[in-house]
């Protein structure tokens, strides 16, 4: 059997199914994030929630990379806790969020 995802208007439910590193120590240097899932596309931008509940959105063009299975990023993991990042479609529909865990 397989998973079957079904969207609205014709689009396809973007899903991520891992992130790395899912844990990382605080920094202020800027590391590379890798996520990897289903459906993505160029249109998606990466909203990252730092512990104090505070998003940035990272649209296409600050992406390294963009595949349909696979995002790069760049992001700063100053504050220790847990953020929560997911991908949010043109259409404003958001993925699941997945989290990386700050030491």
């Amino acid at each position: 059997s397989f998973p079957l995802a079904v969207g609205t208007g014709g689009s396809s439910v973007v899903v991520i199914n891992s992130i790395s590193p899912s844990s990382t120590p605080r920094s202020d240097q800027a590391q590379v994030v890798s996520i990897a899932g289903l459906n993505f596309d160029s249109s998606l931008t990466v909203r990252v929630v730092d512990p104090q509940g505070v998003s940035t959105q990272l649209a296409s063009g600050s992406l390294s990379a963009v595949t349909n299975t696979l995002i790069q990023f760049s992001v700063v993991f100053s504050k220790i806790g847990s953020y929560a990042v997911s991908l949010v479609g043109a259409t404003g529909a958001v993925s699941n969020a997945v989290t990386v865990s700050v030491q």
